[in-house]
């Protein structure tokens, strides 16, 4: 995904960090937009449907967090682009942490959203 971005191939560290906050972005929306469908649908088991109504609000504040992390990236606030970067990997943990097993179809999105939103809170730490 990432050797597609000609700025990754120059170097350009700022728009590494640009395209790695969209892609958690974007991976954000659409864990949110699958756990809220998954919802929707009949869940027999209460605890499935606790830890699934659970990882919305998770989602949700990842959302916020990640929003939050690009304006300040956008304003060239590396410190708080990282500061607010990290409980979004904290959030997509929990999120997970409350199933026995993750199910097949969150565990790939889930999985992106943390590595991504890792990544970004990491880059905007090397920005001096």
């Amino acid at each position: 995904m990432l050797r597609n971005d000609p700025s990754v191939s120059k170097g350009d560290i700022h728009g590494l960090l640009s395209t790695v906050l969209h892609i958690a972005q974007d991976n954000t929306t659409s864990t949110y937009k699958l756990v809220r469908s998954i919802l929707k649908q009949p869940i027999k088991d209460p605890n499935v449907k606790a830890q699934m109504t659970n990882c919305l609000r998770n989602y949700n504040d990842v959302v916020d967090y990640l929003n939050l992390s690009n304006d300040f990236y956008k304003s060239a606030d590396y410190k708080n682009t990282s500061l607010y970067s990290s409980p979004a990997v904290h959030e997509s943990l929990s999120c997970n942490h409350g199933f026995d097993e993750v199910p097949s179809q969150l565990k790939p999105l889930s999985e992106a959203v943390k590595e991504f939103s890792n990544l970004s809170a990491r880059i905007g730490d090397n920005f001096k």
